[in-house]
């Protein structure tokens, strides 16, 4: 026996342990239905797309991100976001382009133009998001 759980187009499905997995294995499942151990427990992580806008003394910014579905990636985000909610994966990612979008308005010596501060940001915040299975789609500041 067992249930058909379905991958909606912005979710992953995850399943843990189960009679089909080896113990402590984790499988990912992003597109179509598949067939799961009625011992198993499946969860859904969302892959859709996160704005958020972090702000920081006179510069304030929009970023959208999403995870990267690529099975590394996947697996980070598992570890850190499976069982949250949207509103607290957004939490962390708000915390986290605020502390990059700090220590990089922190180094600056003399004006930078808001693209500059952008790009630097954007650079510093894709190597602390990979490591949470985040990939920057676009980073803006006003």
């Amino acid at each position: 026996m067992g249930n058909s759980h379905t991958a909606e187009p912005d979710s992953a499905v995850v399943v843990d342990g189960g009679l089909c997995l080896p113990k402590d294995a984790r499988a990912l499942y992003t597109d179509g239905s598949h067939w799961v151990s009625c011992f198993a427990k499946v969860q859904r992580l969302p892959l859709r797309t996160f704005t958020v806008q972090p702000e920081c003394v006179g510069f304030s910014g929009v970023v959208q991100c999403a995870i990267v579905v690529d099975a590394n990636s996947l697996s980070c985000a598992c570890d850190h976001f499976l069982g949250e909610s949207d509103e607290q994966i957004e939490k962390v990612l708000l915390e986290e382009l605020e502390n990059r979008l700090s220590k990089v308005v922190a180094t600056l010596d003399g004006h930078k133009d808001a693209g500059e501060v952008a790009e630097m940001a954007q650079k510093d915040a894709s190597v602390y998001l990979r490591l949470m299975g985040f990939g920057i789609i676009s980073y803006s500041i006003r």
